[in-house]
């Protein structure tokens, strides 16, 4: 008898979810484009690593379109994956929709569903029931969580007669970890959001997109100034350096960013979707 144990922790973004970190229910989150992450799949058998990345690129109807980049140390394979409203893996199998059936939101104590996917070569499928079983704290190499555990138990099935696995009925046990409190900074890619009304005078703009994948900042490269140093990129308007960043007398065709001043995310942040830690009653003065 050959069991087979999967084990995911799956950290998207949870923007539209209200959910208290690790609590249930946990309501169904939202992607959007130009939002990425990375995450590892460990043979435990063999030790193999295989890294993905994904992006988002465009939602259509209720699936998610994503770029993804796959590396196992000695390929490197680029492909487009579809996830469900649900953040299933979606595949089409002898002409026919296939759903992972992992997540079946919202997800709340005790809830129970069945999932049957086929297998890409249509010669057998999974067919697992799966459990909110509660909440656990994890660790992980991106951090610890605390998070929603789902476990699924079931069985295999191989219907080709011609393989040694001929009717072999084998168990499955998988258990994910869905982290409802991981927030991400809205926005997309530069130039898709408007920018965020200031809450004070004086108050450093917070940046109204994501900087996931920006190199790190230094006195020599500042991805920043690639575009905040202009008045406008490829045609759009953008907000530029204000001149007290500047040195003076300000050249006025090629101005420079003052060496106290190159730090752009020692005063500047991006926005993120999160719940105040205490209650906030602060009013803005800043001119709308």
């Amino acid at each position: 008898m050959r069991n087979l144990a999967l084990t995911c922790v799956f950290a998207y973004a949870a923007l539209s979810s209200s959910t208290a970190v690790g609590q249930v229910p946990a309501e169904r989150p939202e992607l959007f484009p130009g939002e990425s992450w990375t995450f590892h799949e460990k043979n435990i058998k063999t030790g193999g690593l295989l890294i993905y990345r994904h992006e988002m690129q465009t939602k259509e109807a209720d699936v998610y379109l994503l770029k993804e980049d796959s590396d196992n140390g000695t390929n490197k394979k680029q492909q487009l994956v579809r996830r469900s409203a649900d953040l299933n893996r979606m595949r089409t199998v002898a002409g026919q929709p296939v759903d992972s059936g992992w997540f079946s939101f919202p997800l709340a104590a005790g809830k129970t569903w069945q999932a049957k996917e086929r297998w890409p070569n249509n010669q057998g499928y999974d067919e697992v029931t799966y459990e909110v079983v509660g909440q656990e704290k994890i660790t992980v190499p991106a951090g610890t969580f605390d998070t929603i555990k789902i476990e699924g138990t079931g069985f295999w099935h191989n219907e080709t007669a011609s393989t040694w696995a001929m009717g072999r009925d084998d168990k499955i046990a998988i258990a994910i970890w869905f982290a409802p409190e991981i927030k991400n900074y809205q926005g997309s890619k530069p130039g898709g959001q408007a920018l965020i009304q200031r809450t004070f005078a004086q108050q450093p703009p917070l940046i109204p997109h994501k900087v996931d994948g920006f190199d790190d900042i230094t006195a020599e490269e500042n991805t920043c100034l690639d575009c905040h140093i202009h008045k406008e990129v490829r045609g759009q308007k953008i907000p530029q350096i204000k001149e007290s960043h500047l040195i003076k007398p300000v050249n006025a065709d090629a101005p420079q960013v003052h060496n106290s001043r190159w730090q752009c995310n020692s005063c500047h942040v991006p926005q993120i979707d999160a719940k105040p830690l205490v209650e906030n009653v602060f009013k803005g003065n800043a001119k709308k």
